[in-house]
């Protein structure tokens, strides 16, 4: 990447954009009323801002974690996966990795 070559957003920047302007407003139409909260949560650096362009040479991507109440997971990981597009801001919404599964369910502790 050259100088004058724009420089992709960083990860949290851009997962920021996509609960913002994708991912709360289907669930707001689908799932109106739902309590929920997200967030860039886990593993990388661009968890704490310093992703580059080698980080983003492996295991990077969009990604966002949004917590919502027990009993919902099945619900909302349906209309997540109906609803949300192939692509975001030219990122893949949906990407292998080896650290998470995408839009996988955790545990309560």
């Amino acid at each position: 990447m050259t100088d004058r070559e724009e420089q992709p957003p960083p990860g949290a920047d851009l997962a920021r954009r996509f609960w913002h302007e994708a991912v709360e407003p289907l669930l707001d139409r689908q799932l109106p009323g739902l309590r929920c909260a997200a967030g860039r949560l886990g593993t990388g650096s661009d968890v704490l801002g310093l992703d580059d362009a080698t980080s983003r040479d492996h295991d990077w991507g969009l990604r966002l974690t949004v917590l919502v109440p027990p009993g919902r997971e099945g619900s909302v990981r349906e209309v997540l996966e109906e609803g949300l597009p192939e692509r975001f801001a030219g990122h893949p919404v949906r990407f292998p990795s080896p650290a998470i599964r995408t839009l996988g369910t955790a545990s309560r502790c």
